[in-house]
């Protein structure tokens, strides 16, 4: 062997040691957090911070967070995330530019997937007669896909679609998805185009969506007893689309927060175990109702309704 294909072949060994080497790394701190999130621990020497938030105003709040949680100085519950490590590491990489640290999500897979292409599908339905409708329908086709490609539950939901007897467009827009989700090496979605030109018939989106609902909603009736939702009231909506209220009020917030709980519980353990403090970030609307729950499990919780008072609470310490 010459001396040039011997130094080809030991650098390649290298770059071949060091991903096996930061594979391992990541799987070891991934299976170190999974462990510690099952640990006991004295529930009532835990303190929650719980902070209400707006999703359009706190951003900057909300980063600064996860800023302190990506250096190890606190640990963070974020909402829109789900609680898986490989979910966790991705989300803060592309939204923040960081490593995930103690950013971890609260959000349960099937929960957060199901609930956003509910709240969605009141956009499939509606005819595109101005502007906003148009961008409406685009940002539904834009969760179904993003859902897709990043959550395990609407994959599952989908792949169990394949035999259904689709129109002939709705077979070729489902066939096309599928190919793109096989074939698409990034965890960001650029751009619709590519579906929108491609694909532009409404009747295939639609058909496609809402298969993909009742898939999951026959996911649903699985659940155990206490955990499944409604599932009369949710046939309805994908029949009739008259279930407004009852998706955006007890499948958002009542039933959704309740699955909050056990990856809360979870994200406890770790902060207990890095003896960190845990501060915990949701919409305002849930902040009133996830303290009670959270209370009711026994922890301690302190509750600030918006950032503004949390903010009014700490400037007082100073």
């Amino acid at each position: 062997m010459g001396l040039s294909n011997k130094i080809k072949r030991i650098s390649a060994l290298a770059v071949l040691a060091a991903v096996s080497t930061v594979s391992c790394v990541n799987s070891n701190t991934e299976n170190l957090f999974e462990r510690e999130a099952r640990i006991d621990i004295p529930i009532q020497q835990v303190e929650i911070n719980l902070i209400g938030e707006s999703h359009d105003l706190d951003k900057e709040f909300k980063k600064s967070l996860v800023e302190k949680a990506s250096r190890g100085e606190i640990v963070l519950g974020l909402e829109g995330i789900v609680r898986d490590h490989r979910s966790e590491e991705r989300h803060i990489r592309d939204r923040y530019n960081l490593d995930k640290g103690l950013n971890f999500g609260i959000e349960d897979d099937f929960a957060y997937s199901y609930v956003g292409l509910l709240i969605n599908s009141f956009a499939i339905n509606v005819r595109p007669t101005n502007k906003r409708r148009q961008m409406a329908i685009e940002k539904a086709k834009y969760t179904m896909i993003y859902l897709l490609k990043n959550s395990t539950s609407p994959r599952k939901a989908w792949d169990l679609m394949s035999n259904d007897n689709f129109s002939p467009n709705g077979r070729k827009l489902y066939d096309y998805i599928s190919k793109y989700l096989l074939e698409s090496g990034s965890n960001a979605i650029e751009s619709m185009n590519e579906f929108r030109y491609n694909i532009r018939d409404k009747e295939a989106w639609k058909e496609v969506y809402f298969g993909l609902c009742r898939k999951m909603t026959d996911m649903a009736k699985e659940l155990p007893e206490d955990q499944r939702p409604d599932i009369e009231k949710l046939e309805n909506h994908l029949r009739f689309g008259l279930e407004l209220v009852y998706i955006l009020e007890d499948m958002n917030n009542k039933w959704r927060e309740k699955r909050f709980i056990n990856p809360v519980k979870e994200i406890v353990r770790i902060a207990f175990k890095h003896k960190k403090p845990f501060y915990f970030i949701v919409g305002s609307f849930h902040s009133d109702s996830m303290k009670e729950k959270l209370e009711k499990e026994g922890f301690i919780v302190n509750a600030y309704s918006s950032v503004s008072k949390y903010q009014n609470k700490e400037s007082k310490k100073d």
